[in-house]
Order: C-alpha cells, then structure tokens, then sequence
C-alpha cells in the first residue's frame, strides 16, 4: 500500500483540518504530512502511519514518538514554571537543567 494525494485528502478531510498535536487549525501555509511512527524507526509511508500536523509541531518533533516528544514539551513547561516563579525581577538566575530523561523515566531539575 502506497500513499496517494487522495489518501491525504481523505485524512485532511477526516481530521477537520485539526492538528492533533497542538489542535491549530491547518491552512495550506502550516500543514505538514507526518509520520506516527517516523520513517527513521521503521515507519511506512501508508495512510494509516501518516497524519498532518503543523509544520513547526512536525519540526519540533523530528523522530521523537507521541510519548517522547509530549514528555519534553512537560519538561521544559515545567521547567520555565518554576524557573519563572524562582525569577523575584532578576533574570541573572537561572537554574541549571539536568534532564537524565532518556537514561530513566525520571527528570531531574
């Protein structure tokens, strides 16, 4: 199975032209074809590995799977809260980030 511009069409179509990553909407100027499980780790390029998504999400995203690449986005959210709450009008502080998140489930901040 190969995909097609119907194909694209038919997904554009079932999504409302929605991202599902960051839920914009999509126009010709940010829409991105994206591969749930990236061609890099053995994805296909078939209708049902495929989605589209916003073309910043799509490059912030690169290879990483959902889980992965939503973990970082908590990461650095979490982060920048309690780096903001930290900050009392000076912004020469800035806790270091030491994110051990790829050799265990846990971060460390």
């Amino acid at each position: 199975e190969k995909l097609v511009k119907w194909d694209l069409w038919k997904i554009a179509h079932a999504q409302k032209l929605v991202c599902p990553i960051t839920g914009l909407k999509l126009v010709r100027n940010n829409i991105s074809v994206d591969h749930i499980v990236p061609k890099s780790k053995g994805g296909k390029n078939i209708p049902s590995n495929v989605r589209l998504i916003h073309s910043w999400a799509n490059r912030m995203r690169l290879n990483y799977s959902d889980d992965d690449f939503f973990e970082m986005c908590k990461i650095i959210v979490d982060y920048q809260n309690r780096r903001d709450t930290q900050i009392s009008g000076s912004h020469d502080f800035f806790p270091p980030l030491h994110i051990s998140k790829y050799a265990s489930p846990e971060y460390e901040i």
